[in-house]
């Protein structure tokens, strides 16, 4: 119980009404103060206090100067023997509550384990839920040792159920990979480490772990219908394991659980890292190829001075020798001849949008100086493309117009893609199948969601399992990937 109070706190809470009243009206003395406050203390907490030291000061006060007893007696007042055990037996009698016991106990471990356990992981907030079950049922809570210990009980058979669940679901098939790499502590301290550094050597590493976690075998089928936080706990708990700990499990059903939860939510962790790795490569290699034309062009770069006037001369004498070449008329009038116009030249063409196309020439450039060990990161990028998504409009309108708009879409789509297509080798005719029929159910939904909707307009899916924009709005930028005043992908 909290110890500071306000009066007018006091007041509300600990205020003795007509049937508090009548329990102690033959009472005297130190009980008469000491029965009052367990009276009270009971009907706030839903408990008695475990020793006079937990009952606030000001309570003692207040509750004295309503029985009007001296608040020095309540030290006096004992918290052993027959008294204060009639006391609580005559409390409990006006609440109509009573002690826990074992069978209680054992109950509320089966309700935790059942309701509480599979959505909340928090101990103390367990803890609670269990003293909110015990008034609701007009039953005294257990004491805090007790209470942790019945909290513990609900853990462990939630634990043990849940962990059966989860290796039935697996299948020995899985079950034996997962024993398999147990007993290779180093691809499991490698599974655990994060990412080191930027850089290529670290990509290829992220995507051999992904590769490792995708051979387990797991399927979304494993923890379906479970809640993020047990995913998470279980995750965090096996990240904390040695690989003797995974051993020293004597249930290998939670040891299968461990392992599982671990893998699954490092595969997510895993294809995350790799699209921030990639989009850091890219962002590093344009920034290289921003700082080479940059450099490039201020070194070949010359200020010609007196530029209007060299102009002015220039227009004069070709209107003045229309009928000359352009070395007879222009070359003579122009100070210091061919070498200034070569410097005007270099100077006129080193504009924005040139600095733009030399920086895309340099960008492209980076790309194909890929070597073939490199370009091993190729196919896995594309899986993962397939795992982050893609947002694709179609256009669902049945007139003559509507169809133009969708074969437009199309060319604009197709363009998209193969600007998207030098980043990595292109896809197998295999792939391009397979592409095809993923996109499929994506077509149809679109086509029923528009139709169900009563929509002619667009509608828009996210398409699992589709190429993404993977590579990061400062990437599409560069490849002059634009939206339309619609919202749409030009």
């Amino acid at each position: 119980m909290r110890t500071d109070w306000e009066p007018d706190e006091l007041i509300g809470a600990w205020t003795l009404v007509e049937s508090d009243w009548k329990l102690i009206a033959n009472k005297t003395g130190v009980t008469r103060l000491g029965f009052a406050v367990m009276l009270k203390f009971y009907e706030i907490e839903g408990r008695f206090p475990a020793y006079p030291e937990e009952v606030p000061r000001a309570a003692v006060d207040y509750m004295a100067s309503l029985v009007r007893v001296d608040p020095a007696l309540f030290a006096k007042y004992s918290w052993r023997g027959r008294t204060i055990e009639y006391h609580r037996a005559q409390i409990r009698k006006a609440y109509g509550t009573r002690p826990p016991t074992e069978t209680d106990e054992d109950r509320w471990a089966r309700w935790l384990a059942g309701e509480m356990c599979p959505a909340e992981t928090n101990r103390d907030r367990l803890a609670a839920a269990v003293r909110r079950r015990c008034r609701s049922e007009k039953v005294e809570p257990p004491a805090s040792g007790q209470v942790e210990r019945v909290v513990a009980s609900g853990c462990r058979r939630f634990d043990e159920a849940f962990a059966a669940t989860v290796a039935g679901r697996l299948g020995p098939p899985v079950r034996g990979r997962l024993e398999d790499l147990l007993s290779r502590p180093d691809v499991l301290a490698e599974l655990k480490s994060d990412p080191g550094p930027l850089g290529l050597d670290t990509l290829l590493i992220e995507i051999g772990k992904l590769t490792t976690v995708r051979a387990l075998g797991l399927t979304e089928a494993v923890f379906t219908d479970t809640s993020d936080r047990i995913v998470a706990a279980w995750r965090a708990r096996a990240a904390r394991m040695y690989p003797s700990d995974f051993a020293d499990c004597p249930d290998p059903a939670v040891r299968h659980t461990l392992l599982a939860a671990l893998c699954w939510t490092r595969q997510a962790e895993l294809v995350d890292s790799l699209v921030e790795l990639l989009i850091g490569l890219i962002r590093r290699i344009n920034a290289r190829a921003e700082r080479r034309v940059e450099k490039e062009l201020i070194g070949a770069l010359t200020n010609v001075p007196g530029k209007r006037t060299i102009f002015t001369k220039m227009v004069d004498a070709a209107l003045e020798r229309p009928d000359d070449t352009v070395r007879e008329a222009l070359y003579p009038v122009v100070p210091g001849g061919v070498m200034t116009l070569e410097a005007l030249a270099k100077e006129l063409k080193a504009t924005e949008r040139a600095l733009a196309e030399r920086v895309r020439y340099q960008l492209r450039g980076s790309y194909s100086r890929y070597t073939a060990g490199e370009c091993r990161a190729a196919p896995v990028l594309r899986e993962v493309h397939r795992e982050r998504g893609m947002r694709v409009c179609f256009f669902m309108e049945e007139s003559e117009a509507g169809q133009q708009r969708l074969d437009r879409y199309k060319q604009r789509r197709d363009e998209y893609i193969r600007k998207l297509a030098h980043l990595a080798p292109p896809l197998s005719e295999e792939r391009k199948a397979r592409l095809a029929v993923l996109l499929a159910p994506a077509v149809e939904e679109a086509q029923e969601d528009a139709l169900t909707s009563g929509r002619q307009d667009v509608a828009q899916v996210d398409v699992r399992n589709g190429i993404t924009c993977a590579y990061g709005a400062d990437l599409r930028d560069r490849l002059r990937v634009r939206k339309d005043p619609y919202g749409r992908w030009r």
